[in-house]
């Protein structure tokens, strides 16, 4: 993408007091500190090997990640990042720390790093993942001009069990949630289960920033993810592992070693498969609305 002082520039034109530079090494703790905040998992960045796993994957190879940075007192305030910029329409992503949200930050970070990625490689398009409970994203997928593209599953949820995922969770359907699977025109227990696909023309962008008012303070209740959904999905990924566990435990008690690391193996195969196969999947669907 552009060098960093250019990218600066932008930020400070867009007229908010933040800057944006690659991400480095030197963020990872920054970065850990914000996951420690955010996910639902927060155990898992104790462990060294997940740390490094998961930064080794944030600075991939045709990725282009950012920190967003206080102007004033340089102080980190999450990044913003494209996770493949080889594709027609590039996903894009962010992450603020929860006292840098609600601020305007985010919009302005994503638009600075978008006209930025539009005059380095002439990126027309851009698409982005949104859960159905996350209403502050969405609003601010809307606010850079993004249009519902529809749905797609889940990679925590396997297709198989989708439906008894959604019939165990429809409880968590309310008037939010319908409202927002009408605008997407699917059934609203399908956003149990899928995530909201956004497609964001460059256009939009740049016609988003010409009218851009300052930021508001819209009451922060109609502002939060409410997160819920993604709770549940997270939880059945881990009951499904315990169950699975359990069946191991058990077969453990009545069947030889031999018989017993067979199944495991045979377990581990079919989860490679299953995630290598829905990751092909969710390419090729990609690869066919970048040509449209």
């Amino acid at each position: 993408m552009t060098e960093p002082r250019a990218l600066e520039t932008t930020a400070q034109l867009t007229g908010q007091n933040i800057h944006l530079r690659p991400l480095a090494d030197t963020d990872l703790q920054d970065y850990v500190r914000l996951q420690k905040e955010l996910s639902f998992s927060k155990e898992l960045y104790d462990k060294e090997s997940i740390v490094k796993h998961t930064w080794k994957d944030m600075l991939s190879e045709n990725s282009e990640k950012f920190a967003i940075v206080d102007a004033e007192n340089r102080g980190f305030c999450g990044y913003c990042g494209i996770k493949d910029i080889r594709r027609g329409a590039p996903e894009i992503e962010i992450e603020l720390l929860e006292r840098y949200q609600r601020k305007g930050i985010g919009y302005r970070a994503l638009a600075t790093m978008m006209q930025s990625a539009a005059n380095q490689y002439g990126t027309e398009v851009f698409m982005s993942k949104v859960e159905p409970d996350n209403y502050a994203s969405q609003r601010l997928m809307e606010k850079l001009g993004g249009e519902p593209n529809g749905t797609q599953l889940d990679i925590r949820i396997e297709e198989e069990d989708a439906a008894a995922f959604e019939e165990r969770y429809k409880s968590l359907i309310d008037d939010n949630i319908r409202r927002v699977a009408e605008k997407f025109q699917v059934e609203p227990q399908r956003l149990l289960t899928h995530v909201l696909l956004y497609r964001i023309p460059m256009r939009s962008v740049l016609q988003s920033l010409e009218k851009e008012a300052p930021a508001s303070s819209m009451p922060k209740k109609y502002m939060d993810h409410e997160k819920k959904i993604s709770r549940a999905r997270t939880a059945g990924t881990q009951l499904a592992v315990i169950e699975t566990l359990k069946e191991m435990l058990d077969a453990a008690t009545e069947e030889t070693y031999e018989e017993t690391r067979a199944k495991m193996i045979g377990f581990l195969n079919s989860k490679i498969q299953k995630t290598t196969a829905l990751l092909q999947g969710m390419d090729e669907e990609q690869d066919g609305n970048d040509r449209h």
